[in-house]
């Protein structure tokens, strides 16, 4: 997350001023998305995204 609009295509508005910075990887580890680093940021729209990738149901 970041506050810093870059206006780069990697990087999504979650909130007004809130950016995710995405990435295009090559291979996704379950652990690596679902850990929750201190960030400063409301991260809540990026986990709810997360979420709704790894069980859509």
């Amino acid at each position: 997350m970041t506050s810093t609009d870059k206006s780069w295509p990697t990087r999504v508005e979650v909130a007004p001023g809130s950016y995710a910075i995405c990435e295009q990887p090559r291979t996704v580890s379950l652990e690596r998305v679902t850990r929750h680093d201190p960030t400063g940021h409301d991260t809540t729209a990026v986990a709810a995204i997360l979420h709704t990738l790894i069980d859509p149901s």
